[in-house]
């Protein structure tokens, strides 16, 4: 670049969405690394077992900080759940449908816990 020339000039909310984007990708690959899971940017890949301990597939989650769940019709959100949780629940449980198997690994972590 010439001396003459400038930069293009960076507008503070540009600098602010690359904020965001860094914390964002920097705190998926986080949750990634302490689970031992892949991130792809947009979402989580949770690789399912059987128990052979033999990989039946994966699943993918979006990574949203909460995964909302919907009623039946899918007109109302009815409960949600952190993304830490729906992990865990996905590598502890699951052949379970996944707000049962939150509810149950919430029950075991809390039954270790008085334990």
């Amino acid at each position: 670049m010439k001396n003459h020339e400038q930069a293009p000039r960076v507008s503070a909310e540009d600098e602010r969405n690359r904020a965001e984007q860094r914390a964002r990708q920097e705190w998926g690959e986080n949750i990634a690394k302490e689970f031992g899971i892949e991130y792809t940017g947009e979402f989580f890949e949770i690789p399912r077992f059987d128990e052979t301990g033999k990989e039946t597939g994966r699943t993918r989650v979006h990574a949203w900080d909460k995964i909302p769940f919907w009623s039946e019709d899918g007109k109302k959100m009815v409960d949600s759940a952190d993304i830490k949780d729906v992990v865990r629940a996905i590598l502890k449980h699951p052949e379970m449908e996944l707000r049962q198997a939150i509810k149950q690994t919430k029950k075991e972590a809390g039954s270790e816990a008085s334990a």
